[in-house]
Parts: C-alpha cells; structure tokens; sequence
C-alpha cells in the first residue's frame, strides 16, 4: 500500500499515544491472585477408609498393600508387591 506523507505524519503523531494508552491499561490491570496451595493430605482419613473397607489386601513379608477393588490386575499387584517388599528390605539397615 502507497503512503503519503500526511498519513506518515499522522501514524507518528498518534503512535506515542497508541503507546501511552497501552502502558496505563498494562498499569491498571490488578494482579491475579495466586493459586492456592492443594493440601494433598487433606482428607487422608477418608482415602485410608475407603480403601481398607473395599479395597484389595495384599500382604507381603514386609509390606501391606491395600489397592482399590479391581483396579489393577493380580500378576501386576503381586509384582508391585514384591518390588515394595524387596525396597523396604534393602532400606532397613543390616542386623
């Protein structure tokens, strides 16, 4: 597109303006508000219930594991349980 030089006059006049205006509307926006912190262990109680009441025991040499009724299948429960039981035994200091 042809310019003239009126319309560059003007697009240099009204450029610090658009600019001015944009730095007050950046200025007078309030700041958000931080997110609030999650508390996972809230409500703990009620997740350790809930599983112990309908959840899936499991008990190993070391370990318990309590898992939501049905939601992992047995060969990978018994694999969980045995990595589990195999950890804690390698934490716990020799006697």
């Amino acid at each position: 597109m042809y310019h003239t030089g009126a319309m560059r006059a003007i697009t240099l006049r009204l450029a610090p303006l658009f600019f001015f205006c944009a730095a007050i509307a950046a200025h007078a926006q309030t700041p958000a508000q931080p997110p609030a912190l999650l508390n996972w262990s809230a409500d703990d109680e009620k997740r350790v219930a809930e599983l112990t009441a309908k959840g899936e025991r499991r008990e190993g040499k070391l370990v318990v594991l309590f898992t939501p009724a049905g939601a992992v299948d047995d060969k990978e429960e018994t694999a969980l349980l045995e990595r589990l039981d195999k950890g804690i035994g390698e934490l716990r200091p020799c006697r």
